[in-house]
């Protein structure tokens, strides 16, 4: 079992628990290139093993230090934003200051390989704000290498509904707060400034 960080929330517990498991069975067949056997294979990550959850899960891809194209997005994500994620660049509903902290985010993810607990404050389209609580973790490509995220999503908390803020054909976010998760490699550094 991996080191990781203990939470309340049922949604997130069991999806981090069902990720070791898949983490667990590639380490036991030596599976992966850089990070060998702690990333487990895209192809493997089945996501109706938590078809309770599905509506909350999404897989990610970095491109490029420009476009983290969503390659998944529950029902619920979409929903709450307004508009279908999947096929949609992820840093389109990132402050302009926080997408390098994405990227950075994303890249270390896969280059050391580790998970993500973040919170970020979310403006929806029709002006409510929540307060939504996810967990990120890597995986592999056919040749092993790191190259997706995948997470889960819940809203922790109903903030407010703001009748001044400005609506938008776009959702927009802002990190509260975010660790790394050991996943077997140590945590590696935090980007500068958080």
């Amino acid at each position: 079992m991996q080191s990781r960080i203990s939470y309340d929330n049922k949604a997130l517990d069991t999806f981090q628990e069902y990720w070791d498991e898949l983490s667990d069975a590639c380490r036991k067949n030596s599976v992966g290139a850089d990070g060998a056997g702690l990333v487990p294979m895209r192809r493997d990550f089945n996501p109706m093993k938590l078809h309770t959850y599905l509506p909350n899960i999404y897989i990610t891809e970095l491109l490029s230090d420009d476009h983290l194209l969503v390659r998944l997005s529950g029902t619920a994500l979409d929903e709450n934003a307004g508009y279908v994620l999947r096929g949609t660049n992820f840093l389109d509903i990132c402050q302009p200051a926080e997408r390098p902290l994405h990227v950075k985010t994303f890249k270390t993810m896969t280059s050391h390989p580790c998970g993500v607990e973040m919170t970020r404050r979310v403006v929806l389209t029709d002006g409510r704000i929540h307060q939504f609580r996810s967990i990120s973790l890597p995986l592999a490509d056919k040749q092993g290498m790191p190259r997706f995220i995948v997470g889960i999503t819940n809203v922790a908390a109903n903030i407010a509904y703001e009748a001044k803020v400005d609506r938008s054909d776009k959702l927009r976010t802002n990190v509260l707060d975010f660790t790394f998760i050991d996943i077997g490699a140590g945590k590696p550094p935090m980007p500068e400034g958080h």
